[in-house]
């Protein structure tokens, strides 16, 4: 499944990506995207925004990453 969400992604012209209940494509795109201008939204299934990525967020703007949750934080 991460795979596949991590294709489709980049196949994408939206700004929006939904990972499902991919975990490592959660992480990844964070991570990416982080790193690209524009304005982008990483969404993915309840059970998704239950889980934390908040070591990730925070490590990512430690180094200058700007990162808002539009839900739960972390």
């Amino acid at each position: 499944e991460d795979t596949q969400v991590i294709i489709d992604a980049f196949n994408s012209d939206s700004n929006v990506f939904d990972v499902k209940g991919a975990g490592t494509a959660m992480r990844f795109l964070t991570a990416f995207l982080a790193g690209m201008d524009g304005e982008w939204i990483v969404q993915g299934s309840k059970r998704m925004h239950e889980r934390p990525i908040y070591p990730l967020v925070d490590t990512l703007k430690a180094i200058g990453a700007d990162i808002e949750y539009l839900k739960n934080e972390g």
